[in-house]
């Protein structure tokens, strides 16, 4: 049942970026990634880790160097399947030596856009996890850096370093290290 919940939740997610999106210009992030997963409680300790993280997030800029995005992330034990964690991200992020958007300067007879070809960031959010296996929900925030490289107009390459410091039921904490990589399109 959690299962089918999980993807309905998912489903549901991914439909709604989509309708939303054309009215909200913004950006889609879709990446993969490197994961490291530390958890202890007060029964037991555990670490894994692998390839298997992915995480899909919408952002929007609010102000010159700044956005501000949600996103789902999905770390599975296997690279697809196995034991699974999941859960909502809410970030913002900020480009220090770069605009977090495109610039657009308009006049009578034509229009020019400038775009950044390299965007590092650093950021921090809040994340919210589910571990399948043991059943038990996490919350904590994150502190994040990465690099936008621009391709074209619309497209950028996407390098991401997040660590993640979460506290759950049963004096459980885990620490979640990921390091992602993947494609941003921008409209």
């Amino acid at each position: 049942m959690k299962k089918l919940l999980h993807r309905h939740f998912a489903i549901t997610f991914i439909l709604t970026l989509l309708t939303i999106t054309p009215v909200l210009a913004g950006k889609i992030d879709a990446m993969f990634g490197y994961y490291s997963l530390t958890a202890k409680s007060s029964r037991s300790s555990g670490a894994i880790s692998g390839l298997g993280s992915y995480k899909i997030g919408y952002f929007q800029n609010f102000y010159k160097n700044f956005e501000a995005g949600v996103g789902y992330t999905v770390i599975m034990s296997d690279i697809v399947g196995g034991d699974m964690e999941y859960g909502l991200d809410i970030a913002i992020n900020y480009f220090p030596v770069s605009s977090s958007s495109t610039k657009v300067f308009n006049n009578t007879d034509m229009s020019v856009k400038v775009y950044d070809l390299w965007r590092p960031y650093v950021g921090a959010g809040f994340a919210q996890r589910q571990i399948q296996s043991v059943k038990v929900s996490y919350a904590g925030f994150a502190l994040q850096g990465g690099v936008e490289r621009r391709v074209d107009g619309a497209l950028s390459l996407k390098s991401e370093l997040r660590m993640v410091s979460l506290v759950g039921e049963t004096q459980g904490e885990a620490t979640e290290v990921n390091m992602f990589v993947g494609l941003s399109f921008s409209w």
